[in-house]
């Protein structure tokens, strides 16, 4: 994930082609808004940049369009796959949209980047060890079988009402809910809103397909 300053696109497609390319959603907004102000075009920006599936996106688009035409033009020059969720792939299990871990990681490492090189990554080397420790040791404390960051967002989840899961056989179900329904396969971790393939964690309709078993 990057900030899309100049020559990055063209390096990271040079130097790791294989892998994904994300832009900082931030970042983007703040260009956004040099031209187009206000909190509605805001709203939908996020609104596109959250949704996961394509239908929704193209609906937060056309929103987009129907709001301020050069606003709509202005965002539709960007590939979606570098800033919307409906285009990521699915394969890393990451949905983050902002570059906030790079931010963390660069002010970390602040007194070492004025450093001769050696000095300079024997520190960062440093840091990186403590901070792995720091977690490890966390974890060691940890009594759940998952970290407690993610039992807690999966508990917040498992309280929502207003889902009704219908099972058909082979651990998939038909989950419906206000104004719309998904297909969940516990089998194959796979849900139509695609919330759990992007991240690895089960959405909200997988988990009112669980607690239905």
């Amino acid at each position: 994930m990057t900030d899309k300053q100049k020559g990055l696109i063209d390096a990271v497609g040079e130097l790791f082609p294989n892998a994904g390319h994300r832009f900082c959603v931030r970042h983007l907004y703040n260009n956004f808004k040099g031209d187009y102000k206000g909190l509605v075009l805001k709203d939908i920006l996020w609104k596109a940049v959250r949704a996961t599936t394509v239908p929704a996106f193209k609906r937060a688009m056309q929103e987009m369009y129907n709001t301020d035409p050069k606003a709509y033009e202005w965002l539709n020059e960007r590939p979606p796959i570098n800033w919307s969720r409906s285009h990521f792939d699915t394969f890393p299990k990451c949905d983050i949209l902002l570059n906030n871990l790079s931010e963390s990681f660069n002010s970390a490492i602040l007194p070492a980047r004025d450093k001769p090189i050696i000095t300079m990554l024997e520190r960062i080397r440093s840091i990186l060890m403590e901070s792995r420790n720091k977690r490890k040791f966390a974890m060691q404390r940890c009594t759940e079988p998952i970290c407690p960051k993610i039992k807690k967002r999966l508990d917040k989840l498992r309280d929502l009402k207003g889902w009704i899961p219908r099972y058909f056989g082979n651990d998939q179900f038909q989950v419906e809910g206000p104004n719309e329904q998904y297909r969940v396969d516990l089998k194959g971790k796979i849900c139509g809103c695609r919330r759990w393939e992007l991240s690895g964690i089960p959405c909200v309709h997988a988990i009112a397909a669980y607690n239905k078993l």
